[in-house]
């Protein structure tokens, strides 16, 4: 089972239907079994699962951010992590890391740092961003993919803990089914 956490300000807002629904379905299009918390619902015995996804929210619906410690769990969980956005943003700083200002709207460029079986080749491809905040992670994690502006993909291979700031459940579908296949495996990075 992947647990997947909104992180959305408010739970049971439109947003949860723009940055949580389209990630549980396609979860269970990967053929996993899921289950959908609002951050605030979550309990740390939920994280006995398979995978755990933690969705994006609106621009500029950061309050997520101002509750780190709530996550503090995350720094040695044994399962594998994907942090989407916002996500990413509080993986970085869970680990140490640190976000920064950076916005970007729409369709930005990604330049592959390294090869990656997760997130694929996304060389010269777009990827569709919507933030204003952007991970600085700390020297834990790999950098992945950048753009011109930022830091758009990290990993710690190791802990098979993933942070992308773009939105592959928008475009680049296939690594949150990449993601499933690596929890079904039961983690292990590359």
């Amino acid at each position: 089972m992947i647990l997947i956490v909104s992180l959305v300000g408010e739970e049971g807002s439109l947003h949860e239907l723009e940055f949580v629904k389209p990630v549980e379905r396609l979860v269970r299009a990967a053929g996993m079994p899921a289950v959908v918390r609002h951050h605030s619902r979550m309990e740390e015995t939920e994280v006995s699962c398979s995978g755990i996804i933690l969705c994006g929210t609106a621009l500029g619906d950061i309050s997520v951010l101002r509750c780190v410690e709530r996550f503090s769990f995350l720094s040695d969980c044994s399962r594998p992590v994907l942090g989407i956005c916002t996500g990413a943003n509080l993986l970085s700083l869970v680990h140490g890391g640190d976000v920064e200002d950076s916005t970007e709207i729409g369709m930005v460029e990604a330049h592959m740092i390294m090869e990656d079986r997760v997130l694929g080749d996304l060389e010269g491809r777009e990827v569709f961003a919507l933030h204003t905040l952007a991970p600085v992670p700390s020297d834990a994690f790999d950098i992945i993919a950048r753009s011109p502006n930022c830091v758009q993909a990290f990993r710690d291979a190791a802990h098979s803990t993933y942070g992308v700031l773009f939105h592959p459940e928008v475009r680049h579908r296939g690594i949150i089914e990449r993601f499933c296949v690596l929890c079904m495996k039961g983690g292990g990075g590359d």
